[in-house]
């Protein structure tokens, strides 16, 4: 048990006091005892912040039925709520709405950096005037010679050798694999592609 809460019924009033904890427990920021010792008995009031460890609690302490504004916030945010004046949507014309945009595009430009490029029609992407940009995309195209990105460039071939630039290359390599070794852990596995066969002799439907 980390600490514990009474009740006097003389003197009308709370105490909390640390059982023993290894993390504390804190009235108003102060710690009641050091660790892992009981400490004594600390009368509450309205209004004591008191923490137990990392949870911390605001006390409210009222006569009889009584409570105030921040005991039931319920009520406050209702009442706040029924106070506020509703806006009417303000309807704005074709000048403050381009404005707005062109205002929107020069910030969302500063943040990315890109206030040195214009946009250039016919064409898929931008053109930047800083000296310092490199358009890496248009770069690989240009060397590739593919206007998409994502082709690939390299094919496989049953006749030719896997280069050993190839990832799967390089990952048997890794592992002890030799050119000219057959697959498998005891190097019984074969050594060659699996051979595409053509049968003429059979009729297929389909």
């Amino acid at each position: 048990v980390h600490a514990g809460v009474t009740f006097d019924d003389k003197s009308w009033k709370y105490s909390v006091e640390d059982l023993g904890s290894q993390n504390g427990t804190f009235v108003n920021e102060i710690r009641l005892s050091e660790p892992k010792q009981k400490s004594g008995p600390q009368v509450l009031s309205h209004g004591d912040k008191v923490a137990f460890g990392s949870c911390k609690f605001l006390i409210h302490i009222h006569d009889g039925y009584e409570t105030c504004d921040k005991c039931e916030p319920g009520q406050v945010m209702a009442d706040l709520s029924s106070k506020e004046v509703k806006s009417t949507p303000v309807l704005k014309t074709k000048q403050e709405k381009e404005k707005e945009r062109r205002q929107e595009m020069r910030r969302l430009k500063k943040k990315y950096g890109l206030e040195g490029m214009e946009y250039s029609e016919g064409k898929s992407c931008i053109s930047a005037t800083d000296s310092k940009y490199e358009d890496k995309a248009e770069i690989r195209r240009q060397t590739v010679g593919s206007e998409n990105p994502y082709e690939k460039t390299e094919v496989a071939s049953m006749d030719v050798i896997m280069p050993e630039s190839n990832k799967g290359y390089q990952m048997l390599k890794k592992l002890g694999w030799k050119e000219g070794d057959s697959l498998g852990l005891t190097n019984s596995g074969i050594s060659q592609p699996v051979c595409n066969l053509l049968l003429s002799c059979f009729l297929n439907i389909g």
